[in-house]
């Protein structure tokens, strides 16, 4: 059986001391993190996507995938949900395509849609190119 861990970069306050940690702090403990995944034995690690959130920091995981790869070499590197629908697909390809790249292969992309309104509100696709299960669409 593999196992492996998925991070939202969540800044809730640590349990133990109640201290809270900057977004950079945090997108850094997440690259930390996957780095100690990998050393102990953990077969895959997981960014998710999330966005208009206020308490969780990667609304683009490439960039966080891409710092993770230079600083490990074995553990498989994942997407949470790519919300294709908020942004320009050839765009998505093309990051996700040089984060494979700097990864040596490693990047696995699980991509879809949200199911939450509020997170497809503002979206590189046309209203009448978005599906909801409402039916109903926004503006931003």
């Amino acid at each position: 059986m593999q196992l492996g861990l998925i991070t939202f970069g969540s800044l809730l306050p640590d349990p133990l001391t109640g201290k809270t940690l900057t977004q950079r702090q945090r997108l850094r403990d997440v690259v930390r993190a996957a780095a100690e995944a990998e050393d102990a034995g953990f077969a895959w690690y997981t960014v998710g996507e999330h966005h208009f959130g206020e308490r969780d920091v990667i609304s683009s995981p490439a960039p966080v995938l891409a710092a993770i790869a230079e600083h490990t070499s074995t553990i498989r590197l994942a997407t949470g949900t790519t919300l294709v629908a908020n942004r320009d697909p050839v765009l998505v390809a093309e990051d996700y395509a040089l984060v494979d790249l700097l990864s040596d292969g490693r990047l696995e992309l699980i991509a879809g849609a949200s199911s939450s309104p509020s997170r497809t509100r503002c979206s590189a696709s046309p209203p009448s190119r978005r599906r909801r299960a409402s039916g109903r669409t926004r503006s931003c």
